[in-house]
This record gives C-alpha cells, structure tokens and sequence, in this order.
C-alpha cells in the first residue's frame, strides 16, 4: 500500500497521542482552578486540581501561602479523624470539605480518569490501523473511543465549571484574595481557569479532530482498494477477451483446415459401406408387393384358384 494512502491515518496516531497527553496532563496536574503572584520571585502559584492541592512558595501578604500539597482524599481523611485543617485555609475547613469531599469532585475524578483510559484505547487502535492496510474495525475503535473519551471530558469540563469553581468563588479565603487581586492587576493573576482546564478542553478540540482524521483515513483506504480492484478487473476482463478472441481464430482450423481433408473424410466414409449384391437387388423386386398382384392375377385368367 502506498504511504499517501495512510496519509490521514498517520495524522490520526499524531492527535491521538496529543489527546492522550493532554488529557492525563490535565487529570494529575491541580490547575484547574489557579492564581499567581509575580512581585515574589520566584513566582508564588496556587492551584486545584482534580485530586488535590499545590503551592509552590510561602507567602505573607497580600494572602496566606505555603509551600504544600495537599491530596483530598487525605483532607478527607483527616477531617472525618477530626484533625485541624491546614493554616493556609484560615480557618475555612468546613467549606473547603463540602466542595473536595463532595459527590461532584469525586464524579469529576472517575470521569476523567476513564476519559485518560478511552484515549489510551484509541491511541493503541491508532496506531493498529497504520499496520492495518484494510479499513476495519481499527478505524471504528479509534472513533467510537475517542467519542466517548471526548464526551467524558467534556462532562469533568461542564460539572467542574458549575460545581466546584462557582462555589469556590463564595469560600472567605478565595473570595477575599480574588477582591484584592481585582485591585492589583499588573502582579497578581487572580482566580481563574487554570491551565489543566484549557487544556482539557483542547483534548476535547484534538479527540474531535481525531475521530475526523480516522473516519478520512478509513474512506482513504476505501477508495485506495477500489482503485486497486478496478485495476485489476480491467486487466483480468482484457485479458478474457485476449483469450477469446484467440479461440476464435483457431477454431476453423481445428475441424477441416483443408479440402482436401473434407474430401478424405467422404472417401473414408464410402469405404465403409459394403457394396450392394446382385441376389440382393433381385430378392428385393420380388418382395415388393406389386409383383405378388400380378402373380394373382395370371392365376385368374387361366382359371387357378387365388
């Protein structure tokens, strides 16, 4: 198979890989929701992920940081054991439990998770179908897959956006930094979409335009084997006629090629008969029935009984 015809399956493998690594970027690295400091350097940055928290510096003012990561399974834990909450949350444990201890989180954590799984299938289905020079069933896996990967994240994009930044947004310590960021602009990037949530979206833009890429390359190979099979039907019906037109010149030689051979045939045919005899000829005049009547006949005229 020449290699322009995988051209486009090519192309899938490279968005399915890019999906892939987006998409689990976006599952294990907490920046969904972020800020950032940049009169401090180095720069002092927090954020939340999907599965916990990470800051990078300690800081005073003008807000409470440290340099922490903290899991939410662990905040979990040890708020159910009764242990105190960290000090950079001021205080605000409980709320901070009824958003990373919730249902929503936890969805969010199980959907993406299974949207990294789905993109690996794809990926593996991907690159299978470059090996693969008949469309198949390689094609439809890396679509339906990377369909369902794409609508998984896209549901962790929509909860996320709804259920957790938006209650966020109202926990006192969040709510204070981010009134005192609107006021200092040029060094503070306030709370906002992080960089894990763009880029899962941009796993959702890439999985869409894999599952294109993957329905061209299966049509490729479709009209790659037709051509193929309209090639070969053209020779395999000139040669048919080729074939014919051959039989067709050398089938009056096959039974008489000559006269002379004809008029062999009808001498060979007269020599088979055997000649008529003399006693033949005569017994059959005398079996024919109009000389029986003319015996009868005679009969009558001199008075013999018929």
């Amino acid at each position: 198979m020449r290699n322009g015809s995988l051209k486009n399956t090519i192309i899938t493998v490279f968005f399915s890989f890019l999906s892939l690594a987006v998409c689990t970027y976006s599952t294990i690295y907490p920046a969904w929701f972020q800020q950032k400091y940049k009169a401090q350097d180095p720069v002092v940055f927090q954020g939340f992920g999907i599965y916990n928290f990470y800051s990078t510096q300690p800081l005073q003012s003008p807000f409470y940081a440290s340099e922490t990561t903290l899991a939410y399974s662990e905040f979990c834990t040890n708020e159910e054991n009764g242990v105190p909450p960290p000090n950079w949350m001021l205080g605000g444990g409980a709320q901070f439990k009824e958003i990373l201890c919730g249902y929503p989180i936890k969805g969010i954590q199980y959907v993406s998770f299974f949207a990294s799984i789905f993109a690996g299938f794809g990926l593996i289905a991907s690159v299978a179908a470059c090996f693969n020079p008949a469309a198949g069933y390689a094609e439809r896996i890396v679509s339906s897959t990377t369909l369902i990967s794409s609508l998984l994240l896209l549901a962790a994009l929509i909860v996320w956006a709804i259920q957790i930044q938006q209650k966020m947004l109202e926990i006192d310590v969040i709510s204070s930094a981010y009134v005192l960021c609107q006021k200092k602009t040029s060094d503070w990037s306030c709370w906002f979409y992080g960089n894990s949530f763009w880029a899962a979206i941009g796993g959702v833009v890439g999985m869409l335009i894999t599952m294109y890429t993957s329905s061209a390359g299966r049509a490729e190979k479709i009209r790659h084997f037709r051509r193929e099979y309209e090639a070969d039907l053209a020779v395999a019906m000139q040669q048919s006629v080729e074939a014919t037109t051959q039989n067709t010149s050398r089938a009056p030689t096959a039974d008489f090629s000559t006269g002379e051979s004809f008029g062999d045939n009808l001498h060979f045919n007269d020599q088979q008969q055997p000649p008529k005899q003399p006693y033949e000829q005569q017994q059959q005049f005398y079996d024919q029935p109009g000389h029986a009547n003319y015996q009868n006949h005679q009969y009558a005229v001199k008075g013999g009984i018929v």
